[in-house]
């Protein structure tokens, strides 16, 4: 195992449930690209923040 690559290759990774993966590929049509540049505004947060509000200059987060 090489440490750095370990560190290089993780937040590469996307977790998400496979039940919203579906539906953010049915939006955008299979293509890898679009899916990355999706907004997912309609992601369902799992921490106690949620996206409140957010645009090219803030993020708005309102605890639970």
């Amino acid at each position: 195992m090489n440490p750095l690559k370990v560190v290089e290759y993780v937040p590469k990774i996307y977790v998400m449930q496979k039940a919203y993966l579906q539906k953010v590929e049915q939006r955008n049509g299979n293509d890898a690209d679009k899916i990355k540049q999706d907004r997912m505004d309609d992601f369902v947060a799992s921490g106690p923040y949620k996206s409140y509000y957010n645009d090219d200059q803030k993020v708005v987060f309102c605890k639970r």
